[in-house]
């Protein structure tokens, strides 16, 4: 998925990872109020399970309607208790002044930390539906954990393996995520797409590897430092992996990318020759500058936000943007931002309290908050156009949406990846849009975001036998 500009977002997480010992009074539900600030609060929720011999947990932003972002670390010291979420840069600090009272800070980043007190609970409201897709073992096929070096970068990456069983030829994929750090299930929003995926993929004969991001789970490098063409480096070199491997009975090789990953898939294809196809799921065909416009005006108009305080955000994030394509240094973009936001700040002043939280719009703009802009790896991401690569593709490829994806328009993109391919002068391409499904492929009602933790599907079977049946009838 794709990322997101100033986003006040928490997450639900999902982890097994410190032995229970003596923590019986943490188990079970609890539920407490984040402060973030006198007119903000949102409901936080966690639950404590005992699982072989670990304690389960997962945290929801409960007005948010947001699950299924994991949790790295769990200390529970007499009546102190730590956790935290890498990837989001969070720690949570507590201690227990009952056996059904917690308080305690959350802290996200360099920012302030915010007071987050817990009290235990029946259940935590608004729980997400069962994820009746999610296999269960024993598989009919291979599973292997699996691990290689990067020719590229010079670290580990890390990952699952499913192959068929029996000594039949077959098809083999590599899996590319979306944006954000993502575990090798996809796990986003409560759901383990690239779980489902390969598992479907897999009991009908075709070998999948997924793995995770540099700097997640098992993986080595760094994320944050990262641009899309070191992930495109990482998949090339994924492929590679799954060539080398003499013991598999490997037919045609292909990428399949979500989201973010499928604006890197064609850059993979451009650089490694051993790709005979390519299946691009709820790709974009403009730059990411570009969809960060469309995603934010969407959810700001969604929320209620006035045009004058969309338009100031959308001209904000333009300042910025267009201070990133200099070719200055970094010094000389952080100088550069100054100017355009005095004018800039002047127009903040006429826009109410209640619009800057619907526009989520700062209180006072500071340019270092946007220092982050000006790195080499968000500089490459934010200008790289997927269109470019698509006009030097010449393998089959399969490129599906759904129509009520609102985090990247298929009435808009797809007619400009299809005319990048047309200039190419590829003849094998096949798309097709789906109705009534959102950026997952979740049949769905109306596609915001809010909507994916409580749809039971994680994603459609339609699209799952699409792209099965698409892989399977390639000569």
């Amino acid at each position: 998925m794709y990322r997101m500009i100033l986003v006040v977002i928490m997450a639900v997480v999902t982890f097994s990872c410190t032995p229970k010992h003596d923590s019986p009074k943490i188990l079970g539900a609890w539920v407490g109020k984040l402060i973030v600030n006198e007119n903000v609060s949102l409901r936080i929720g966690c639950e404590f399970k005992s699982e072989n011999d670990s304690i389960v947990a997962t945290m929801a932003s409960i007005d948010q309607n947001v699950y299924g972002i994991e949790i790295d670390t769990l200390r529970i010291m007499g009546d102190s208790i730590k956790f935290s979420v890498n990837q989001m840069g969070v720690i949570y600090n507590g201690h227990f002044l009952t056996d059904t009272t917690i308080e305690g800070e959350f802290k996200q980043g360099s920012r302030p930390p915010l007071v987050l007190n817990f009290k235990k609970a029946e259940s935590i409201p608004g729980a997400p539906p069962v994820r009746y897709q999610y296999p269960e073992k024993p598989y009919p096929y291979i599973e292997n954990e699996v691990e290689f070096t990067s020719s590229i970068s010079g670290f580990k990456l890390a990952g699952t393996l499913t192959t068929p069983k029996g000594a039949k030829k077959s098809a083999a994929v590599v899996l590319i995520t979306g944006s954000g750090p993502n575990d090798r299930d996809e796990t986003i929003w409560g759901h383990k797409v690239f779980l489902v995926l390969a598992d479907y993929l897999t009991r009908r004969g075709i070998t999948v590897l997924r793995m995770d991001d540099r700097g997640v789970g098992q993986s080595g490098g760094e994320y944050s430092t990262a641009s899309m063409s070191d992930f495109a480096d990482d998949a090339s070199v994924a492929l590679d992996y799954l060539k080398s491997r003499r013991d598999l009975n490997i037919g045609k090789v292909g990428i399949i990318g979500h989201s973010l990953g499928a604006d890197i898939a064609p850059l993979v294809a451009n650089r490694n020759d051993v790709v005979d196809f390519v299946v691009l799921l709820a790709g974009a065909g403009i730059p990411l500058s570009e969809t960060i416009h469309m995603q934010t005006e969407h959810i700001y108009g969604i929320r209620g936000a006035s045009k004058e305080a969309i338009d100031l955000n959308r001209r904000i994030n333009q300042a910025v943007f267009d201070v990133a394509a200099q070719n200055i240094g970094l010094k000389e973009m952080q100088a550069a931002i100054s100017q355009p936001f005095i004018e800039l700040s002047e127009d903040l002043k006429n826009i109410s309290q209640e619009d800057k939280q619907k526009a989520e719009l700062p209180e006072n703009l500071n340019p270092e908050d946007y220092y982050g802009f000006f790195t080499n790896n968000m500089r490459f991401d934010l200008f790289y156009n997927p269109s470019d690569q698509l006009r030097l593709l010449k393998q089959p490829i399969l490129i599906l949406g759904g129509d009520l994806d609102t985090q990247v328009s298929t009435s808009h993109n797809f007619p400009l990846m299809i005319a990048a391919l047309e200039e190419s002068g590829n003849e094998d391409v096949t798309t097709k849009v789906f109705p009534n499904m959102n950026h997952l492929f979740q049949s769905c009602k109306t596609g915001e975001i809010e909507e994916y933790t409580q749809i039971g599907e994680t994603m459609s079977p339609i699209v799952l036998k699409t792209i099965s049946d698409w892989i399977g009838g390639l000569e």
